[in-house]
């Protein structure tokens, strides 16, 4: 498993956009996470993005605190109004920005948010934030789908450009996940397959570990601290949920049932001999 995420980093050469030499957070920072359900999810998942960010951060030796702002279903228009309830009275040192996946048109059902009127918000988001004296961090927009070439990812490009333009003029660190994740995406053998993400926009553990190492990258940690924080995450337990269906008759279940260890569900055991299973697979790879 640690050779798959490996070899999906090791083909990434892109430059980092910001050359600290070791992250800038210090032991007592309040770091904001505001966007939309990709960071409302980077935090109720064991492996989300936004929990590894800051399990990276404390593997670095600084103790910092976590202000999650995610909602799902956010755009612009949503972020804006909720700014001093969510972040500003919180009074976090930095803040990651995130903010396009529901902003640009997908072609399909959801008409988005003007580009003009995003360009004003998102504008106006990072120059509150720097006005109470909040470090902002833009995030580009993840892809919608796994294939650069849908019309959604289409309409998200000028959007990210305009976020590559505002950190370039406001000086702010830019992390351009949405390059990162599509030369990921690139090199798939099979286009059609879903691998960093669970439907094509929410990220997968693999996603979410991606993110997590280009932010952390791209910030400035130590690479060997970095590699050492992927091994652990890719061995936690119960990281990945797999939702599959049994077919068993009647009698089958039954004679389940009245052979289970004491103490133990159905869901647990099956678990148990799953792991037994690839545990006996990676003694063979």
């Amino acid at each position: 498993m640690m050779k798959t995420i490996t070899a999906m980093l090791s083909v990434l050469t892109l430059s980092c956009t910001v050359t600290a030499a070791d992250l800038p957070f210090k032991t007592g920072d309040r770091i904001a996470f505001l966007g939309d359900s990709i960071t409302q999810n980077g935090v109720k998942n064991k492996l989300g993005y936004v929990n590894l960010v800051m399990e990276g951060i404390k593997a670095s030796g600084i103790n910092a605190d976590m202000i999650p702002a995610g909602v799902s279903g956010n755009t612009c228009v949503h972020m804006i109004k909720r700014l001093d309830r969510d972040v500003l009275k919180k009074k976090p040192d930095w803040m990651f920005l995130s903010c396009g996946v529901n902003d640009a048109p997908n072609g399909i059902d959801n008409p988005g948010v003007p580009l003009d009127q995003y360009k004003k918000n998102i504008t106006t988001i990072i120059e509150k934030c720097q006005k109470a004296g909040i470090k902002v961090i833009v995030l580009t927009a993840t892809p919608v789908l796994e294939d650069p070439s849908h019309i959604s990812n289409t309409n998200l490009i000028p959007y990210n450009e305009f976020l590559r333009t505002i950190a370039a003029e406001k000086n702010l660190p830019l992390i351009d996940l949405n390059k990162r994740v599509n030369a990921v995406i690139e090199t798939k053998a099979d286009k059609k397959s879903l691998w960093l993400t669970i439907d094509g926009t929410h990220m997968s553990p693999y996603g979410d570990i991606l993110l997590a190492y280009t932010i952390l990258q791209q910030l400035g940690m130590d690479k060997t601290l970095l590699h050492n924080c992927i091994g652990k995450w890719m061995a936690v337990p119960d990281g990945w949920t797999v939702k599959a269906n049994l077919g068993l008759s009647v009698n089958e279940m039954e004679l389940l049932r009245k052979n289970l260890p004491a103490g133990k569900t159905v869901n647990e055991w099956i678990n148990e001999q799953i792991r037994k299973g690839i545990s006996e697979l990676e003694k063979k790879d």
